[in-house]
């Protein structure tokens, strides 16, 4: 990569300096990621764009620190449905924490990456559950997470604990949607 080549993809013009540049678009990509961790189909793409900018920082002479990312173990040998909620939001929750603690392009895909494979382990759960497919299912749409765990709770109170226990009739439509959207972004994520 030529000086000008790096200089124009950090958008270096419009800064005073390569710490500023670097700095601003460390932060720029940590707000699109926070913005858009669910979204793991555009991760790849994104990668992409955080090695670029990385690599035209450190060919400009940037130096970054080491960044401390943590990793989890994911899975659960249970078929419990609120531990697998759990630990999934756990998780999530913990990485996002992370990435205000990340000063680097590359720590930013690592955190990707685990957020991706968070991602996929909670997929993978409702991968068994058989549901008729739908219609107009949106991979982008998803349902949200305090809802989720309403209807996690309504079942605990009836008894359902594990995923084989699950009646279609106990799903609510919307539920029934984000487990047909999960299955299919698991699908298109492996």
């Amino acid at each position: 990569m030529t000086t000008e080549e790096a200089a124009n993809h950090l958008g270096l013009s419009k800064y005073e300096d390569l710490f500023d540049a670097v700095e601003m678009n460390v932060f720029q990509c940590k707000q699109e990621l926070i913005q858009k961790a669910d979204q793991i189909l555009l991760f790849p793409s994104k990668e992409k764009r955080l090695q670029l900018l990385q690599t035209a920082a450190e060919s400009l002479g940037f130096t970054f620190g080491i960044d401390s990312i943590p990793t989890f173990s994911y899975p659960l040998d249970s078929n419990n449905i609120d531990a697998h909620f759990q630990q999934f939001q756990t998780n999530r929750s913990l990485l996002l924490s992370t990435i205000g603690k990340v000063d680097s392009f590359h720590g930013l895909i690592d955190v990707h990456r685990q957020l991706t494979k968070n991602y996929q382990q909670w997929a993978a759960f409702w991968q068994n559950v058989e549901i008729k497919e739908g219609e107009g299912l949106k991979l982008s749409s998803m349902l949200d997470s305090m809802r989720f765990l309403h209807v996690i709770q309504d079942w605990k109170k009836q008894g359902v604990i594990y995923r084989e226990q699950l009646q279609i009739d106990l799903i609510p439509k919307d539920v029934q949607h984000e487990i047909l959207r999960l299955k299919a972004v698991y699908a298109r994520s492996i």
